[in-house]
């Protein structure tokens, strides 16, 4: 098995809970990033956006490389052997309601469960549940099956109030804290009720020598999985069926929700996490 983290106690915790937080970023990067998204001129859409869907293609492009040579050196001081790639600045705008993400699970990049994205999520500014920290789901990467197709539903929909009455953990952070967290883990944000945007510089970890895929439903029962180029993504058009990339294999899955007697096996996974939050 590929260790993940260069430190073994970290790599150990990340693959039990699916989630660890980290310094990742000193201040002057922050700030740095920080600057550099406000001389961007991100419009001001409303609710939570991010800069990889602008109509830009140059602006997207050009964010994405700024923002990866700020994180790279860093990632590899902590990860091993991984590469950030798909970056850009994800914004809740001031006093929305509708900035809130609810529950859900990221696409799968890579051939899981052989291999695993770490998603890096890197506040720019101080976050709580005000402005919208990230909230987990310790263990529900144990849970998940190994296929994200875009749009598919979420297998832990049905058990959703479930997971938010006894399960969800908010995860408070400084600027240039980073939550490195595993891919299939549920995860969401409250809304930004604050007078101040709530910056976060994000990314997708993965291994250097692993390929790219994207699951596309093409019936109820049947996922098609392309290998794609990083540069996929600055082209790919949300609702539509990949173009022009080489399809890599075509696989029988019909998702399922969960029951709450097999979400209940959660409980280990909160207990571990109290316990490593207060030693």
């Amino acid at each position: 098995m590929r260790q993940i983290f260069k430190d073994a106690a970290l790599d150990k915790q990340f693959r039990h809970q699916g989630y660890v937080v980290v310094p990742l970023l000193d201040d002057e990067t922050v700030a740095s990033l920080y600057k550099c998204f406000e001389d961007s001129q991100t419009p001001n859409i409303g609710g939570f956006h991010g800069t990889m869907y602008h109509a830009d293609r140059d602006y997207r492009i050009r964010l994405d490389g700024i923002i990866k040579e700020a994180l790279e050196p860093n990632v590899d001081r902590i990860l091993n052997n991984y590469r950030p790639f798909l970056c850009n600045f994800m914004i809740k705008e001031p006093g929305e309601a509708s900035s809130e993400m609810p529950l859900h699970q990221d696409w799968s990049f890579v051939q899981e469960p052989e291999e695993v994205s770490v998603h890096i999520w890197c506040p720019l500014v101080d976050v709580n549940h005000e402005n919208g920290n990230l909230a987990v789901v310790p263990g529900s990467h144990h849970l998940s099956d190994t296929v994200r197709a875009f749009a598919d539903d979420c297998p832990f929909r049905e058990q959703f109030p479930l997971l938010r009455e006894s399960y969800l953990r908010e995860l408070p952070m400084k600027a240039g804290e980073a939550v490195l967290f595993d891919g299939r883990l549920v995860h969401s944000s409250p809304p930004n009720v604050t007078n101040r945007r709530r910056v976060i510089a994000q990314s997708i970890g993965i291994p250097k020598d692993s390929p790219i895929y994207h699951s596309w439903r093409v019936s109820p029962t049947e996922v098609e999985i392309y290998e794609v180029p990083e540069v996929f993504f600055f082209d790919y058009i949300l609702h539509q069926a990949p173009q022009n990339v080489p399809l890599w294999s075509r696989i029988e899955y019909a998702p399922r929700q969960l029951t709450a007697d097999e979400v209940s096996k959660l409980s280990e996974y909160m207990e571990s996490s109290a316990t490593l939050a207060s030693a």
